[in-house]
């Protein structure tokens, strides 16, 4: 009789063990870990300042304007890019190393995550996997040869900002908080400043709002007006004229 107690008692807790590892959120466990991958990765990487981090941002940034941020991004507007708030970042990550190194982490954990839950897979644990793997096999000498700081400002950020936007917008029921209604707005502001994603908001932010929104396409609206307002600031650099080809060729005589 007491074998009989002792292997029922077994048998319970081993029935207790699977139920309260069935209960265990292993999709959350994995989002701490690649968080937490990235976050080292990150701080190992060292920032030389070489490449266009220096060449275009913190050299002239010091030496042309002495850290006047907006005296730069004036002249950068009037002669070079329209990207002032890419740009703004740029500088404050070169300016600020370890401000870059938490909001790249962020960054890659973004383009990692999001995907699995933008599609809502089932599955989830062993997607993040692969999803980080694919964000691991781009090459880094795409990033070092240039500058990590300028060459994840403007195209990696621009792409986790584009994302970050969307799974806030689309979460069902638009039951998004008040801050994530705003961090949305920012992110729009932020990936609409770059030239070819400002066309993709263009045409995606009223596909949302009609198809997902509804009569409430107006909630929107804020999100497309920065676009709007990125799209003029685009076509009205001059900077932007100057560097164009076809600018170029017409104005030779």
């Amino acid at each position: 009789m007491q074998s009989t107690g002792r292997g029922q008692s077994g048998f319970l807790k081993h029935i207790d063990f699977i139920g309260n590892y069935d209960s265990i959120d292993l999709s959350k466990i994995a989002i701490v870990a690649i968080f937490l991958l990235f976050l080292i990765f990150n701080m190992s990487i060292p920032l030389t300042g070489i490449g266009d981090d220096s060449i275009l941002f913190s050299g002239p940034l010091l030496k042309d304007f002495n850290g006047n941020f907006l005296a730069f991004l004036g002249n950068r507007y009037s002669h070079w890019s329209s990207r002032v708030i890419i740009e703004f970042f740029t500088l404050l990550s070169v300016q600020h190393n370890f401000f870059w190194r938490i909001i790249n982490t962020l960054s890659l954990t973004a383009m990692s995550v999001i995907p699995v839950y933008l599609f809502n897979f089932k599955k989830k644990p062993s997607l993040l996997m692969i999803s980080t793997s694919l964000v691991l096999m781009i090459p880094i000498s795409m990033f070092s040869e240039t500058g990590w700081i300028a060459t994840t400002t403007n195209y990696s950020w621009v792409l986790s900002a584009f994302l970050g936007f969307l799974i806030i917008v689309l979460k069902r029921d638009h039951t998004a908080s008040l801050a994530a209604w705003l961090l949305s707005i920012i992110l729009v502001a932020y990936a609409g400043n770059l030239e070819q994603m400002c066309v993709v908001l263009i045409i995606v932010i009223p596909i949302i709002a009609c198809y997902f929104y509804g009569r409430r396409w107006w909630l929107l609206t804020p999100h497309y007006l920065i676009v709007l307002g990125n799209l003029a600031l685009i076509y009205l650099c001059n900077g932007n004229k100057l560097r164009s080809p076809v600018y170029n060729s017409s104005a030779t005589p």
